[in-house]
């Protein structure tokens, strides 16, 4: 029987792909990113204290979010997945935080979208989403998904 994710790992299944863009901009170590994206391939446990220092902003949006709507724990797998799959893309187009000065071709990549596994190689996907989009990504995170399955997808 498999072991029910927890929302630490639901949480960071969905934020990976901004670690690059963290560890990018020099916000966390080498060391830091490796490890948490062998937690998120794992389904190995990360501290919340990590994960909120870390993701700071989607953090700061979460609590927002709680806040308006009168919730008192926002550490819950259905908060997280909400806040992924219906909140990131409004924040993303308000242009909250270091999205205000971001191209409009690098926030279409923050946002997360639902996507359909038109094919499948390896450790790769092919996905169709949007209005005929298709693009290639990595199906680790998700790897019982077969062909015509419905995925999130995060470009990072």
């Amino acid at each position: 029987m498999q072991e029910k994710e927890s929302v630490e790992q639901v949480f960071l299944r969905y934020a990976l792909p901004c670690t690059y863009l963290i560890k990018e901009r020099g916000a966390i170590s080498d060391e830091l990113f490796a490890k948490l994206e062998l937690a998120a391939l794992n389904g190995r446990h990360v501290e919340r204290s990590i994960l909120e220092d870390v993701y700071k902003a989607a953090f700061r949006r979460m609590k927002m979010i709680a806040e308006e709507r009168k919730i008192d724990n926002y550490w819950t797998v259905e908060f997280v997945r909400n806040y992924f799959q219906n909140e990131h893309e409004r924040f993303i187009e308000e242009g909250d935080g270091s999205y205000e000065h971001m191209p409009q071709e690098l926030r279409d990549l923050c946002k997360v979208e639902r996507a359909k596994i038109v094919d499948k190689r390896d450790d790769f996907a092919i996905v169709s989403y949007g209005k005929g989009k298709t693009r290639v990504v990595g199906s680790m995170l998700v790897p019982n998904a077969s062909i015509g399955s419905l995925v999130w997808i995060h470009h990072g």
